[in-house]
């Protein structure tokens, strides 16, 4: 039996707020370790290292504050249409726990190479990249068809099979591409971002998008959606 959609929901008002109370957690560690913490802690790092730095202070209170901001908007408005599209639970999860997760990640790393000399910055944010893709590419075929995530071409949206089809290709794809980033991360991490960019395009983005295309080319059925 079908669960009713109150039951399926998600993203319900209790949920998006712990959400947002989520994004807030590096600002309590970063209260526990404020008196380690320089007075200036770096913010951006570019192929030469840190190049721009800000008050401890507003690090610690104002970067997790505009992540909760930017996550309450991302899920406010995206709730009618996950709700309405009657897709998995796991899309749901995904935008509930992605924002928190990034920022948690990403604040630890500040924290981190504040505190540590020769803190692998850049390794670290490539390893957790590439372990969020490898994520996604094994969740990917178990979406059904949607309009928020997965390969949506017009072939995948017109034939239930190419979704199918397309979103397990594409799921390996992404697989791939996280263990790519991975080791681009560890080999060479201040350069990485070329290599990274170049992939990601190719394999998250046009493969899939060829392969849909390539598919509905060689299965040329009406839209199974429509005869039902």
């Amino acid at each position: 039996m079908t669960k009713p959609d109150s039951e399926n929901e998600v993203i319900t008002w209790k949920n998006i707020l712990l959400s947002i109370l989520a994004c807030l957690i590096p600002t309590l560690i970063g209260l526990c370790l404020y008196n380690q913490l320089p007075d200036q802690v770096a913010v951006r790092y570019g192929v030469n290292g840190a190049d721009d730095w800000r008050p401890k202070a507003m690090v610690i209170f104002l970067l997790p504050a505009i992540l909760a901001l930017f996550d309450a908007v991302v899920l406010v408005l995206s709730k009618p249409t996950i709700h309405q599209a009657a897709t998995t639970p796991f899309i749901g999860k995904l935008l509930l726990t992605l924002i928190p997760v990034i920022g948690f990640v990403v604040m630890m790393v500040v924290y981190g190479a504040s505190m540590t000399s020769g803190f692998p910055v850049e390794s670290i944010l490539f390893i957790a990249l590439g372990i969020m893709m490898m994520v996604l590419g094994n969740l990917l075929p178990k979406v059904r068809r949607n309009s928020v995530l997965g390969v949506r071409t017009p072939w995948t949206q017109a034939d239930p099979d190419n979704w199918i089809a397309s979103n397990r290709f594409g799921g390996k794809c992404a697989i791939l591409e996280g263990l790519l980033i991975i080791i681009l991360g560890l080999i060479d991490p201040r350069h990485a971002w070329i290599g990274v960019l170049v992939s990601t395009i190719l394999l998250v983005t046009l493969l899939p998008v060829a392969y849909s295309w390539n598919y509905a080319r060689k299965h040329k059925n009406p839209s199974k959606g429509e005869q039902e």
